[in-house]
């Protein structure tokens, strides 16, 4: 298996267990807590009023303060008798209407003198209260929507115990919405008891029920309304179900959808990005494999093939230096210690040869001597001092800017229309397509559901498609940032030529292997000087040049003068520079669920 088969298998494999992976507890620094379960008690009593029984079980890891609680309240509604007990903790509380809701905060302690916070306990919280005006009585009986865990919890529940307790069962129909969260749920006796699945946080877990009038001998804290009322809501219990059977399916095939969506990029490298078997077997080359220009290489093979970074453009201005089109003045080996301040006679500059034939240049060598050369004086020269002040000022820095973005732009023009007959590019063009739609598609579907157009409790199953669509966003982006040579492929001469010139790199980098098998004059040591730089590798054949080559013969070479003495130090700091003093001036200018149920609420730990 080959390098690129082994990134892309990793990346999809970490991705998948970042997604569906999960664990269930809040952290908050270096503490957390968890509730594995919690068990509701509801006692229906024949008053109207419903008397609640709501235990947690916390588990904390490191230092709390306490539990909180908040109940919503609907018109009329109202909660009665609060009381808080612990266990595990001693406690105090205190509890008040805000506004539509009970605010309820339980402070824990470790101690009887409730003054040390607990720590790295497991306590149980129970509220207990009465909640009045939530049942609904009509001429043909009574109905009770209650929110049994609400979406506000900012924790996952382990799971929900829940007991409804009733004087008689006769006429009593119940629902449990949505289904897909009940584990199980059953009659014992004139008690439901339900137990659910893990519950994730924003989820919600409703009771729905109708119950006999005559249940209610004196239902003085129930809703008393005129005419018929079950019918009603019997029906809109069966528009849920319908609607939830329907979405649960098409949320669950758009979940698949998204799932397969996401793996085509692995289809489209196994079908169009493998590499084709050469029978080159080359360690390392000694020499550039082939003639190509420095900016050509560095399209082909630093980077994203057809695409050329800033050390193009380096090196083609290294390669005039050693053509003798670009000439040094005032260049010495105590430039490090010189002063910016010195007069301009004596800074460091470069002049422009324009009598010289310029007819066997490459094309990205004559533009990037016409660019550099925008920016020297009247006399063809270019203090360097001077042009790294200036790459510090807005106005230059965008010129210097968009001309190297015109320089590149051509070279890849060129490079692009040399390198078909080396690269193939049909994967990638797919894999782009298909990140594209991904990313647009993904993430429609999660503004849908996290702007709540999509409740997300309206149908557990659409937790399929969110976590999906997040699946398939993530992949997606990473398919479109990929390198091209990922899902594209080179051709067999083309991949020939990567493994020699990145074999020639690794060469370049290599310092025992130079110094065994080092160039045979000067003159290839610049060459290799301006591959280097090309390849992004220019200091180590730098350091190379300095251990091998004697200093007098080091003297006669224009190329590691301008590379060693300030040139570069001076120039291409100024260019990378110019470019960032652009980018950064650019960016400173700007540029429901079924619902409706009493109850439910939520609550955390601080």
């Amino acid at each position: 298996m080959d390098k690129k088969s082994l990134i892309l298998i990793f990346l999809l494999a970490f991705i998948s267990l970042a997604i569906f992976t999960s664990a269930n507890f809040a952290e908050d620094g270096d503490r957390s807590y968890s509730v594995p379960f919690a068990n509701i008690n509801l006692y229906i009593q024949e008053n109207g009023s419903i008397h609640v029984v709501e235990t947690l079980h916390y588990s904390f890891s490191g230092t709390y303060r306490g539990v909180n609680r908040y109940i919503p309240l609907k018109t009329g509604e109202s909660i009665e008798n609060l009381k808080i007990t612990t266990k595990g903790a001693y406690s105090t509380f205190n509890s008040s209407r805000n506004g539509d809701q009970e605010d309820i905060t339980v402070y824990l302690y470790s101690n009887s003198e409730k003054t040390i916070p607990v720590t790295n306990k497991d306590v149980e919280v129970t509220y207990e209260y009465d909640f009045l005006n939530v049942i609904n009585l009509y001429n043909d009986g009574a109905t009770l929507h209650y929110t049994l865990w609400g979406s506000g919890w900012d924790f996952n529940l382990g799971k929900l115990n829940t007991y409804v307790h009733l004087n008689n069962n006769t006429g009593v129909k119940y629902w449990l919405n949505p289904s897909d969260l009940v584990l199980s749920d059953n009659w014992d006796g004139n008690t439901i008891r339900s137990t659910s699945n893990p519950i994730n946080s924003g989820d919600l877990l409703e009771l729905r029920m109708v119950l006999p009038k005559d249940y209610f001998n004196d239902p003085t804290y129930a809703n008393i309304n005129e005419g018929n009322g079950v019918a009603s809501f019997e029906n809109l219990q069966k528009e849920y179900e319908d609607g939830t059977n329907f979405f649960g399916v098409f949320y669950n095939v758009l979940a698949i959808l998204m799932i397969l969506i996401a793996i085509i990029p692995v289809f489209i490298y196994f079908k169009y990005g493998r590499e084709p078997k050469i029978t080159y077997q080359g360690i390392y080359e000694h020499e550039p494999p082939t003639k190509e220009s420095p900016a050509f290489v560095n399209a082909l093979y630093k980077g994203n093939v057809g695409s050329v970074d800033m050390n193009a453009f380096k090196a083609t201005i290294l390669n005039l230096v050693n053509k003798k089109y670009i000439k040094m003045e005032n260049f010495d080996d105590n430039y490090s210690t010189k002063s910016k301040n010195e007069e301009e006679s004596n800074s460091p500059s470069i002049s422009f040869d324009d009598s010289l034939d310029k007819s066997n240049l490459e094309n990205s060598e004559k533009r990037a001597f016409d660019v550099l050369k925008v920016f020297a004086d009247n006399q063809n020269k270019l203090d360097l001092h001077k042009f790294e002040n200036d790459m510090k000022d807005e106005f230059h820095a965008k010129k210097f800017r968009e001309y190297f973005k015109t320089w590149s732009s051509d070279v890849e023009y060129e490079a692009n229309i040399g390198i078909e007959r080396l690269f193939i590019s049909k994967g990638y063009d797919l894999a782009i397509i298909v990140g594209i739609i991904g990313i647009v598609l993904s993430g429609l579907l999660l503004f849908l559901i996290l702007t709540d157009f999509i409740p997300f409790n309206f149908v557990a199953s659409l937790s399929n498609l969110f976590y999906a669509s997040i699946l398939l966003l993530i992949v997606s982006i990473i398919t479109v940032i990929l390198p091209n040579h990922i899902f594209g492929r080179w051709t067999i001469e083309g991949r020939e030529n990567e493994e020699k010139w990145n074999n020639f790199k690794k060469y370049l980098n290599d310092f025992s292997l130079i110094k065994e098998h080092p160039p045979s004059s000067i003159a290839i040591w610049n060459k290799y000087l301006v591959y280097a730089t090309a390849l992004g590798v220019a200091k180590s054949v730098q350091k190379a040049m300095e251990k091998l080559i004697p200093g007098e013969v080091l003297d006669s070479s224009d190329s590691y003068i301008f590379y060693s003495y300030g040139g570069t130090y001076l120039l291409f700091s100024s260019f990378d520079s110019g470019i960032s003093t652009a980018n950064s001036a650019d960016s400173s200018s700007g540029g429901g669920g079924f619902g409706g149920g009493s109850g439910g609420g939520g609550g955390g730990a601080f």
